[in-house]
């Protein structure tokens, strides 16, 4: 038997770590990744938003340094199972390219 609301948050979960596997720094991938493995905690993605249409590549949030972190201006629609989740990994337009930010 499968618990139904475990394995809806595998996919999200998993493209979360390997979004962070293979993009985040080290400080992150030490800090988070052993845990996000053991399920000890859930990492989510934040990236759908009402003009994007579910074109990730149309996003239109923003992030702009400030000092040693960012600020992020934008709304997100939907962070997939967001509610049970201990951080998200938030898309945003960084220059002209998309970047992840925890």
């Amino acid at each position: 038997c499968v618990n139904a609301s475990t394995s809806a948050m595998a996919m999200p979960t998993a493209i979360a770590t390997a979004i962070l596997a293979g993009h985040g720094n080290s400080t992150l991938q030490d800090n988070w990744l052993p845990t996000m493995a053991s399920g000890e905690r859930i990492v989510v993605l934040a990236y759908l938003e009402r003009a994007s249409r579910y074109r990730p590549e149309a996003i239109e949030t923003t992030a702009v340094a400030d000092g040693a972190t960012f600020k992020l201006n934008g709304t997100k629609t939907l962070a997939w199972h967001g509610a049970a989740a201990h951080a998200c990994l938030v898309s945003a337009r960084l220059g002209g390219d998309i970047a992840w930010f925890m």
